[in-house]
């Protein structure tokens, strides 16, 4: 019982378990794809803000 009762902390206890540590790596994972996300949203902004001031404003 002891035994179980050692492993069921270390997989599902307090802060160094290893659910724990597994939540952490889910958040940092998650927060670094909608960083991705945005940085690849702001990328086609500025591309297009860019290609948009290259066009010729007057016709030929």
């Amino acid at each position: 019982m002891a035994l179980n009762a050692k492993y069921t902390d270390l997989t599902s206890g307090a802060s160094g378990s290893l659910t724990a540590m597994m939540q952490g790596h889910i958040e940092v994972a998650t927060k670094l794809a909608d960083t991705f996300r945005r940085m690849g949203e702001q990328y086609v902004e500025t591309d297009e803000a860019v290609a948009a001031s290259l066009r010729p404003t007057e016709p030929r």
